[in-house]
């Protein structure tokens, strides 16, 4: 049987606790031969829809129908400097609207992810009582998780 990690997933919202923890898992990839590796963001869907419905119909002279083509837009834009940025050449990337505690673990059933790898912003007291996307991934996935810290920030 291998214990290698097949298929590793990062899910980013692009902040320096996600670029850590990106760097963490390209480096356990790199360890596992033939582990895929991808990438994904979630656009919360409240968010999103809360700016669908607030701009509907909006036309931009970049041919836009709505605010949420433009925020649909601006992340993949994002993914890609964020993958460009770590030099990220062989991962698959993914942005989705949903919810994302939800939306990761979907995923992750759905694509046979072996790891998620997640940052961790280390939260503490009634922050962490009222519960964080890593946090609840971390007790309801079905697959291995694993929340990188990064100290000093």
């Amino acid at each position: 049987m291998n214990k290698d990690y097949q298929h590793i997933l990062l899910a980013t919202d692009f902040s320096p606790f996600s670029k850590h923890a990106a760097r963490r898992a390209m480096k356990l990839a790199s360890y596992c031969d033939e582990t895929r590796l991808t990438f994904i963001h979630v656009i919360d869907e409240d968010y999103y829809d809360e700016f669908g419905s607030v701009f509907s119909g909006l036309a931009t002279g970049g041919g836009f129908t709505n605010q949420q083509d433009v925020l649909l837009k601006e992340a993949q834009d994002q993914m890609l400097h964020f993958t460009n940025k770590l030099d990220a050449n062989d991962v698959q990337t993914k942005v989705v609207k949903g919810i994302p505690r939800k939306t990761i673990m979907t995923f992750a059933k759905t694509h046979h992810i072996d790891l998620i790898v997640m940052g961790a912003h280390g939260r503490h007291g009634l922050a962490r009582l009222l519960g964080s996307t890593t946090n609840n991934v971390m007790n309801y996935s079905q697959c291995d998780v694993l929340a990188v810290y990064m100290r000093n920030v």
